[in-house]
């Protein structure tokens, strides 16, 4: 697929979700949230201990069988006692299979903690961004309501002066009343948004106010192969041909169990009747005669193959989740190119008229308001579209694994 770059030509500001905090208030960046949830978020905590715990049965797996001690007597001792020290011997290859099979799991465990901090990080970015976006469109809500209150003020010296009808007050009072709804909708969506961000790392009442970052207005996404790549090394992706492996060593484990098993013996037999006594030497094979896993090692055989076509399946699924996810970036490049360029620059050409007009006398409040409300809406839709482009590289990311910096 093509290189997608886009550039927003609109006003800075509509790019820059860094706004000034008010005083005293506790700003949160994303650095700092980043570091916060790979170290506090439980689930990853629970995989940190099944790393652990792998790596010790991975130990546990290479001890040697206990030695075994069995003692008999006749007549509580006065006849005969007997003492026998048996010591296992795994011969057929059981113990290196179990280490095998041990180290598969380890593999496991540490695939599946770096497929946890890479979903961990993306739900971090789609926690964040809106919060930024939310910031945004609070600060563009507010920037009206001052336009609005000085519009409001306007329109009642025209009245007074008999240019205007007294109905204009009202009607541009009410532009003021719905924005102020807006502004309370927008409140309350960052007050959830910074709960569920902070419930990412045990926070129950968040220790800030807001958050800071820059949302880039452009995206630059490598090539899709080079992107395919990299996916090809997801851990997710690995985990699948770490199963296969895992399910190979229990084969093998399976084999190994079912060969003869070898036990030594030593002991001593002392007859106290007679007053002798004699060292005794032995040694054990099991015989696998009528089960020598034929049947387990079968089965695995066919969970290998079922391992395999899993894994084609994801493959091929993540390939085609690939393609959508660059067509949906793509597409949200073009209409935020459409909407930044020529477009809100006449919006704001009318609006600016149109006011003029009014005072005029040559157009009507309701045309200056509706301008107004438009080109909110596109302001609206451009912060809209460059929330949708984040969230869809968070995606991207958690999808392949290739490192796309998303929030600065």
């Amino acid at each position: 697929m093509p290189h997608v770059t886009f550039k927003l030509i609109a006003m800075s500001v509509l790019v820059t979700l860094v706004a000034g905090a008010p005083a005293g208030a506790q700003t949160l960046g994303f650095s700092q949230a980043r570091e916060m949830v790979l170290t506090q978020h439980e689930g990853l905590k629970a995989l940190v201990e099944e790393v652990a715990a792998a790596e010790a049965a991975v130990r546990q797996a290479g001890a040697y069988p206990n030695p075994e001690i069995e003692v008999e007597t006749e007549k509580f001792g006065e006849a005969e006692v007997e003492v026998v020290l048996t010591q296992p011997l795994p011969i057929g290859g059981t113990r290196g299979a179990a280490i095998n099979v041990a180290k598969r799991e380890a593999e496991i465990a540490d695939l599946t903690l770096e497929s946890g901090k890479i979903s961990v990080e993306a739900e971090l970015v789609r926690r964040f961004i809106p919060l930024l976006a939310a910031h945004r469109r609070l600060e563009l809500v507010d920037s009206l309501l001052e336009v609005s209150a000085k519009s409001t003020k306007a329109v009642q010296r025209l009245v007074d002066a008999g240019g205007a009808m007294a109905l204009d007050v009202v009607r541009s009072q009410l532009e003021g009343d719905e924005l102020l709804l807006e502004r309370a909708e927008i409140v309350r969506s960052l007050a959830e948004g910074r709960a569920q961000l902070g419930e990412l790392w045990g926070e129950v009442a968040p220790g800030f106010d807001r958050v800071e970052g820059t949302l880039p207005g452009t995206v630059d996404l490598p090539p899709a192969d080079e992107v395919s790549a990299a996916m090809a090394t997801h851990p997710d992706l690995l985990l699948l041909e770490g199963e296969r492996r895992l399910i190979k060593a229990e084969m093998d484990e399976a084999r190994a169990e079912g060969r003869p098993e070898l036990a030594l013996s030593a002991g001593y037999l002392r007859n106290n009747e007679l007053d002798e006594g004699a060292a005794i030497t032995g040694i054990s094979f099991s015989l696998p005669i009528f089960n020598r896993n034929e049947a387990a090692v079968t089965e695995k055989h066919h969970e290998i193959a079922a391992a395999e076509h899993t894994a084609e399946r994801e493959r091929l699924e993540r390939v085609a989740q690939l393609t959508t996810l660059y067509s949906e970036i793509e597409g949200t490049a073009r209409d935020l190119d459409a909407l930044s360029g020529e477009l809100i620059s006449k919006a704001t050409y009318v609006h600016r008229s149109l006011e003029e007009f009014y005072v005029q006398g040559k157009t009507g409040i309701l045309d200056v308001l509706e301008a107004r409300s438009h080109l909110l809406e596109l302001r609206m839709r451009i912060l809209d579209l460059l929330e949708e482009q984040a969230l869809l590289t968070a995606d991207l990311v958690e999808l392949t694994g290739y490192r796309i910096e998303i929030i600065n």
